[in-house]
């Protein structure tokens, strides 16, 4: 995640990171959103999932990657 934390440190060459790959903090937030919106969140309880896999079935995108 692209935190200002780990941009720092990716400046200051402590820490590697792919900024291809790497999400932004608000992507998670909408993440988040969408979940509290959920009137069926319940059906996911004690489950395992990804952002990238919520925001497929939700339909939300990064903001960050909008323009791409």
């Amino acid at each position: 995640m692209k935190t200002e934390f780990v941009l720092d440190a990716v400046a200051q060459g402590n820490m590697q990171l792919d900024p291809e790959r790497a999400e932004s903090p608000r992507f998670s937030g909408r993440c988040v959103a969408a979940l509290a919106a959920d009137a069926n969140v319940l059906e996911k309880s004690g489950g395992v999932y990804s952002v990238k896999e919520l925001a497929a079935e939700y339909g939300f995108v990064d903001p960050d990657r909008e323009a791409s």
